[in-house]
């Protein structure tokens, strides 16, 4: 008679549990929520846990509210172009989780909560109003389930879909990296490594230069790779809301200006100062540096990887300007697009 086998993990659950806690860089966490997450129910259960324990108290949702024109406000306008709610509590047994403004003006909130209705039911999927920051990692991904409680100036959401909608595209922005860095093919990067190549053989470039080309061209690509996966994942909404997809001018000119919005963000996340060290959440940044809870090692590592790309902000603008002028990459991104599209739903719940 064949013996069934058991599907439960053979070490002790507390030995797992630590080394879930213990995953901190942002890829490592990209494959802990769509890998391990689904490995088994209890893998499951564990990983939710430390996500809510360690990784939701360090979560933020922030909505552009434009500009509110009030004669009675100094200037006679108020900035609410970036309104950031935090994590507050779950409720509904841990299903629901809560954000809370904590930071504008009482009498400036009724006209904030209207408004952040507005960018949550009246904004398009092209273009959202709203960015999704966990950790030092920003997208402006869906939030499904999200409802804006204005008497209690609260929004409340399905925080797992929130973090299976946001990883999901991660995991294949890396899908599509490591396709385009792989491509024979690979257009301008391919280009420009083989004369690269050529000169590392003739003695005319060093060693340094050629580190810088790589990271320059794998920096290219991540930009490439990032587009391209937001664009899968707006044509799969579009589709499943039974609208047409057409990537045309002026849906360039949106696109353009969101991702300039996301640049900009997670250059500014960048700097967040918060420590491992906490179960609780984010921590004080001067108490974080008065008490020495994040060695010098441990900042530095944090600051350098949590984004989730290989950095190099400086370099961007131009990068983006290549992507502009290569046509022929761009006119095969649709039948890469829908390729992806498989993979980033079989990555979510």
């Amino acid at each position: 008679m064949a013996s069934s086998q058991s599907t439960e993990p053979v070490l002790p659950r507390e030995i797992w549990q630590a080394v879930f806690s213990n995953f901190r860089k942002h890829q490592d966490l990209v494959h802990l929520w769509t890998d391990c997450r689904h490995v088994c129910r209890q893998f499951r259960d564990d990983v939710e846990r430390v996500f809510s324990i360690k990784h939701l108290p360090k979560t933020s949702i922030t909505f552009d509210c434009g500009i509110w024109y009030n004669e009675d406000a100094f200037g006679g306008k108020v900035n609410l172009r970036s309104i950031e709610f935090g994590f507050d509590r779950l409720e509904n047994d841990g299903e629901v989780a809560v954000f809370k403004n904590k930071d504008s003006a009482e009498e400036f909130m009724s006209e904030i909560m209207q408004r952040v209705w507005y960018c949550i039911n009246g904004s398009t999927i092209e273009r959202p109003e709203h960015l999704v920051c966990f950790r030092r990692a920003v997208n402006d991904t869906d939030i499904p389930g999200v409802a804006v409680d204005k008497e209690q100036r609260e929004i409340r959401l399905d925080w797992r879909a929130m973090y299976s909608e946001f990883f999901a595209e991660d995991k294949l922005t890396s899908y599509y990296f490591e396709q385009n860095l792989s491509a024979s093919d690979g257009g301008v990067a391919a280009i420009k490594d083989q004369k690269l190549k050529d000169r590392l053989e003739r003695g005319e470039a060093d060693v340094f230069e050629a580190m810088q080309a790589f990271m320059a061209i794998s920096a290219r690509m991540e930009v490439k790779s990032r587009k391209s996966a937001r664009r899968a994942r707006i044509r799969r909404q579009l589709e499943a809301d039974g609208q047409a997809c057409i990537f045309d001018e002026e849906f360039e000119e949106e696109e353009k200006t969101a991702l300039a919005s996301l640049k900009d963000a997670r250059f500014c996340a960048g700097f967040m100062d918060f420590s491992d060290d906490e179960e609780g959440g984010v921590s004080d940044s001067r108490s974080d540096k008065g008490t020495g809870d994040q060695d010098e090692d441990e900042v530095e590592e944090d600051n350098t990887d949590e984004d989730g790309g290989v950095g190099f902000e400086d370099d961007e603008d131009e990068l983006e300007e290549d992507i502009d002028e290569d046509a022929e990459e761009e006119q095969d991104e649709d039948a890469e697009n829908e390729e992806g599209a498989s993979v980033s739903s079989h990555s979510k719940n």
